[in-house]
């Protein structure tokens, strides 16, 4: 509770640029929807360069620096760089105990290091002032495949499963395809749907092979959409839709 002031402010001023900026999204969706009302009345679908223009003027007024001054004002303050300070000190203390404590398995177990797979979110640091040995760390905080070795150990990102695509239907009739159907639940759940907008997965996954001894092999994997989706669907350019469904 030392800092539950500080905080407090924080979270208000954030909550107050974020109302404004809610305010502004909605304005937009209604007219990309109205807009999109009035394309499908004419039998065409709402083009990818006009979501990318009103798309532009949205993000335009939604990062003007006149919604940041009140969270500025409270960053600048000196009683949060002493928030900021304490929460430094006590993640790297708690990262030490972790470490410590992995630490601690390993030596109990004795397993082979080269053979041993210590898997977390994030990717762990320091681990060098700690394990001896070339332990495999795999994490996949980051949304990308790596595999790279520091210090004597190896640190594998696994990979990205959920890469999003944004695409939208080059015709109206694509959206009625059952090829390219979506779940019923999904149908109301945004305004991206009735946009015509879908997410295609482009993510990895991660193969490793194995010997006696060591890692002889890591492969990274990567989905492959069916080699025709480019006939009924377009690359959305500058935009990004996390509610829109997948179809891939």
């Amino acid at each position: 509770q030392m800092h539950s002031n500080v905080l407090r402010q924080l979270s208000e001023a954030e909550e107050e640029a974020r109302h404004k900026r809610n305010e502004i999204a909605s304005a937009f969706a209604i007219q990309l929807s109205e807009m999109e009302a009035r394309a499908i009345k004419r039998g065409k679908v709402l083009g990818g360069r006009t979501r990318e223009i009103l798309k532009r003027r949205e993000e335009e007024q939604a990062t003007e620096p006149k919604f940041n001054e009140c969270i500025n004002l409270v960053k600048n303050s000196a009683e949060y760089r002493r928030y900021k300070y304490d929460r430094s000190n006590i993640k790297e203390r708690i990262l030490s105990s972790n470490r410590n404590y992995l630490l601690k398995i390993m030596n109990e177990i004795r397993c082979s290091p080269e053979l041993t797979f210590i898997v977390t979110h994030e990717r762990l640091r320091k681990v060098h002032q700690d394990f001896i040995g070339p332990y495999n760390f795999m994490f996949g905080h980051e949304h990308r495949f790596s595999n790279n070795n520091y210090k004597g150990q190896r640190f594998i990102n696994v990979a990205a499963l959920d890469l999003r695509l944004l695409v939208e239907a080059r015709r109206s009739d694509v959206l009625q395809m059952p090829k390219w159907g979506i779940p019923e639940w999904t149908k109301e759940r945004s305004f991206t749907i009735a946009a015509g907008w879908r997410n295609i997965n482009v993510g990895n996954y991660e193969v490793l092979e194995l010997s006696k001894k060591e890692i002889v092999i890591i492969k990274c994997i990567k989905f492959e959409p069916p080699a025709d989706w480019q006939s009924d669907w377009c690359k959305v350019q500058g935009n990004n839709a996390p509610d829109a469904p997948f179809i891939l």
